[in-house]
């Protein structure tokens, strides 16, 4: 009968077969990665608080400055008359064919119907404010927001609106040599409740680092099979999903 070698393992092959240690997480990947996360919506919060300051000198503008604005002010206006008798354009934004935010936009003219404003607005702003294309108010409709660069799709469909109109007015007035205005710009008179929802994204995730910290111990040694670690588990899901889909809505309109 053959010795067993007892030299050499009965099953497997030695030192390879040892257990190697599992790798953790490694620390500084999750602080820098926290960190990343901080920044961001510590910027979405600056640029809401820096929205709401500027709204504190909003600039009116009067018959010679002809609707005249640039990026970043708050401005103020009369519109008359509504060039295309109700909105002007709608862009929709989506995830994967979701909708998550809708945009309306309508465009504006002066009291001799000549130089035109683009407006964001409530999707109802228009029958709250015009009849048949003419302002309910024989004053004129105070228009107030914050100017913001138009998107790109945005802008090239309201110039097709614009050159459309154009050319059907020429038809019946050949004298009419056409509008004034830009496409490149928009007056947001939302710019107040998207402030807001950039504060609130900034808020939000402060305020639940600042729970997890404080309950930290608490957390750690909570089970997360007993009902405790149920009912905080179903929370925080309820709380993250609330919260991105919030995000989410509020990202599309800024």
């Amino acid at each position: 009968m053959d010795e067993i070698d007892r030299r050499k393992p009965l099953v497997g092959g030695g030192q390879n077969d040892e257990q190697k240690p599992e790798k953790k997480p490694s620390k500084v990947g999750m602080v820098l990665g926290i960190l990343f996360l901080l920044a961001l919506v510590l910027i979405v919060g600056y640029f809401g608080v820096i929205t709401l300051i500027r709204k504190s000198n909003v600039r009116a503008q009067t018959e010679g400055d002809k609707y005249k604005y640039q990026n970043g002010e708050w401005t103020s206006f009369q519109a008359y008359y509504s060039l295309t008798w109700g909105e002007t354009t709608t862009y929709r934004h989506t995830i994967s064919m979701i909708p998550t935010a809708y945009e309306h936009y309508f465009l504006v003219a002066d009291k001799d119907l000549i130089n035109y404003v683009l407006v964001r607005a409530d999707k109802n702003w228009y029958e709250k404010n015009f009849e048949e294309g003419v302002a309910i108010d024989p004053e004129g409709v105070t228009v107030t927001g914050y100017v913001r660069r138009t998107d790109s799709e945005v802008a090239n469909d309201v110039s097709d609106r614009v050159k459309t109109l154009t050319a059907e007015i020429r038809h019946n007035h050949p004298g009419f040599w056409g509008f004034n205005g830009t496409t490149a710009s928009f007056v947001d008179t939302i710019a107040t409740r998207v402030a807001i929802y950039e504060i609130i994204m900034c808020v939000v995730p402060i305020l639940m680092g600042i729970l997890v910290f404080v309950y930290r111990k608490t957390l750690a040694t909570t089970q997360l099979n007993s009902k405790t670690g149920k009912c905080i588990g179903t929370a925080g899901l309820v709380v993250f999903v609330v919260y991105a889909l919030f995000a989410i809505h509020a990202l599309s309109l800024m």
